[in-house]
């Protein structure tokens, strides 16, 4: 009861424009989950540069390690993914 009343209220929004979504469980309305880029399975293990490498690490993360030891990246930081965080990170 509360959910429908808060979703009355303050309807659920795309996360990078704003849009309201048609319904619960999305966080991007569709242009921008179109719009997407989604990176390719093969990266560094390491640092999550798109790419293949031998031994499964880049060169940059070879020769300097970096102070974490493993990211993940499924989608590319930029369009609506950077709108997103723009907007998380600045929220007024």
């Amino acid at each position: 009861m509360l959910r429908a009343l808060l979703d009355v209220l303050y309807p659920p929004a795309c996360i990078a424009c704003a849009r309201v979504l048609p319904g619960p469980g999305a966080f991007f309305c569709e242009t921008c989950d179109t719009a997407l880029e989604r990176l390719p399975p093969g990266c560094c293990r390491t640092c999550a540069e798109p790419g293949t490498f031998p031994g499964g690490s880049c060169p940059r993360c070879r020769a300097h390690p970096p102070p974490f030891s493993r990211a993940w990246a499924p989608f590319a930081h930029e369009g609506p993914l950077a709108r997103a965080i723009h907007r998380f990170k600045y929220a007024m």
